[in-house]
């Protein structure tokens, strides 16, 4: 290992010991980043969320093929996706994080991995009155963001859940205008209430993007949450997808899933009942 590898290696290892709050230990180090850096392997840096950054990754990878593309991860956390698309398929990415920490670390990666001329980060969040200034690319990749609206960012603009959905309509059709692929996530817990029934997610998120100008082509989601692998359905197959919602259990601190009233798996979070969406966009 060189001296440049070991220092950097000691940094990251640093960084990730501080405490970011409630967006802490969000992600994994992509595999592809360790390939070129083996000694993260040793960092003393465990995962809060459920592990299913890997597995969102090869989803994504299933429904779209791309190579050498331009994309735009907006709030990209440690860089999972955008770090792995540049690694593995020569993806030119600007990321957007909002957290200084993870900024650096995903710079710091990019740079162990030879890949800092395809990573462009910038240090801030984006909100709805700067979507319009982006670059038009081929993919956006937008996870778990939108329902920190009002809570994070354009807190003015969000202040009860119905002016979220207005707002979230809104959003979603100025991402339209600057891309033709739409990677999508987001969950439904805005100030301790509830945005949206889980039970009803899958249908109210495909009319909400239908509405923000989007076709959706592809709709991920697990349908066992105790093998966590995304099975794929398309728009025309919605009907078929189970109905599995979650919630918390005080008793226990986990996450119960749900399934016709019945408990079928307890988690540390409930990120595996949050359905992913690839769309094309009805705007570009």
């Amino acid at each position: 290992m060189s001296k440049f590898h070991k220092k950097k290696e000691e940094h990251v290892a640093n960084l990730l010991q501080i405490d970011v709050g409630k967006f802490g230990h969000y992600q994994q180090i992509p595999p592809a980043i360790i390939k070129k850096a083996p000694g993260l392997k040793n960092i003393n840096y465990n995962q809060d969320q459920v592990e299913l950054d890997s597995e969102r990754y090869a989803w994504l990878k299933s429904v779209y093929r791309g190579a050498n593309f331009d994309a735009i991860e907006i709030g990209a956390n440690l860089g999972y996706f955008s770090l792995s698309l540049a690694a593995e398929l020569g993806a030119s990415v600007e990321v957007y994080e909002p957290i200084s920490v993870y900024m650096e670390v995903c710079k710091i990666l990019s740079r162990l991995s030879g890949i800092e001329c395809l990573i462009h980060i910038q240090n801030n969040s984006l909100e709805a009155k700067d979507l319009k200034f982006l670059r038009n690319v081929d993919l956006i990749i937008n996870l778990n963001v939108l329902h920190h609206a009002g809570c994070t960012f354009d807190i003015d603009m969000v202040q009860t859940r119905s002016e979220w959905e207005v707002y979230a309509k809104r959003y979603l059709t100025l991402l339209s205008h600057k891309t033709r692929y739409l990677f999508f996530q987001t969950g439904n817990t805005w100030k301790g209430q509830s945005l949206f029934s889980g039970e009803n997610s899958i249908h109210f998120l495909f009319e909400l993007l239908n509405d923000g100008n989007w076709e959706v082509l592809s709709i991920g989601v697990i349908d066992d949450p105790n093998n966590l692998v995304y099975s794929t359905y398309s728009a025309s197959e919605i009907d078929r997808v189970p109905r599995i919602y979650c919630r918390r259990n005080r008793m226990t601190d986990l996450v119960d899933y749900f399934l016709d009233g019945t408990v079928i798996a307890s988690l540390k979070t409930g990120l595996a009942q949050r359905p992913l969406w690839f769309c094309r966009s009805n705007g570009f």
